[in-house]
């Protein structure tokens, strides 16, 4: 059975409020489809629905291609987000039926990328990380809905998962979106976890050249100026690469997905 995802209470349009970022993540492994979510589980080596019907024949009723026509990609950010995948997907036209299933990735943490979203947000990065093991969404995706996410994730590009890093939850071929620009650092160099948006840029603006840059006001008020104005964007940018705030993610050398 599917519910809505604001029935459910995971509904985020993170263009209207960009410090909920990164927005509800799937609450257990299901497919999207229209706006609603369904849970599914794994048995027997397959994946079913709660009425016991398989994600291919559910797929089927949605007139959208079968599970060995899609491609694994691994969210660590808001594409983890049913309310996200959904509304970016309407706006870019494709389908918005996607599988979205539970895994876990090895040696790998999640922090800040060192640019600041058009919405006014500050996205997650993956870099690597031994010995931790992150919660991520694997989403099944047409090679049409690959496309159309690929020209989303500005400063990102999609690689392909290697040794040394283990996705649990799923067999074959998977990618992930790796930055382009590294990850922000704290002052003592080391990469700033994932944490939300508030929590950022109180740590943020103990740098006072910065806290001048965004201007005043709560980390609310910050978004929606970030949000309205390109060259503060890109000044908030420019600051952290000046000023010694960005290290490097441990995952530049990945392949290229195909």
């Amino acid at each position: 059975m599917s519910t809505t995802l604001a029935d459910l209470g995971i509904d985020v349009d993170l263009r209207v409020t960009p410090w909920h970022y990164p927005g509800p993540a799937a609450p257990t492994s299901g497919l999207l489809h229209d706006g609603t979510f369904g849970a599914l589980r794994h048995d027997g080596g397959t994946w079913i629905g709660e009425d016991g019907t398989s994600l291919d024949e559910l797929l089927g009723r949605a007139r959208v291609p079968p599970r060995r026509h899609r491609h694994a990609v691994v969210a660590i950010g808001s594409n983890a987000a049913p309310g996200v995948m959904h509304r970016k997907f309407t706006r870019l036209g494709v389908s918005t039926t996607v599988p979205m299933l539970h895994g876990a990735l090895s040696h790998v943490s999640v922090g800040h990328i060192p640019r600041v979203n058009p919405a006014g947000y500050v996205a997650a990065v993956p870099r690597t990380a031994p010995d931790v093991r992150s919660a991520v969404v694997v989403s099944l995706l047409t090679t049409e809905q690959v496309v159309a996410l690929d020209a989303t994730e500005h400063s990102y590009v999609r690689r392909s998962g290697a040794d040394g890093l283990h996705l649990a939850g799923h067999d074959g071929p998977w990618s992930l979106y790796v930055s382009t620009i590294g990850a922000i650092s704290g002052a003592d160099g080391a990469a700033v976890p994932l944490g939300t948006q508030s929590a950022l840029w109180d740590l943020l603006h103990v740098d006072a050249e910065l806290a001048a840059v965004t201007g005043r006001g709560g980390h609310r008020t910050v978004a929606r100026r970030l949000a309205a104005d390109r060259r503060l964007r890109d000044r908030v940018s420019r600051h952290l690469l000046e000023r010694g705030r960005v290290t490097g993610t441990g995952l530049e050398s990945l392949a290229a997905a195909a």
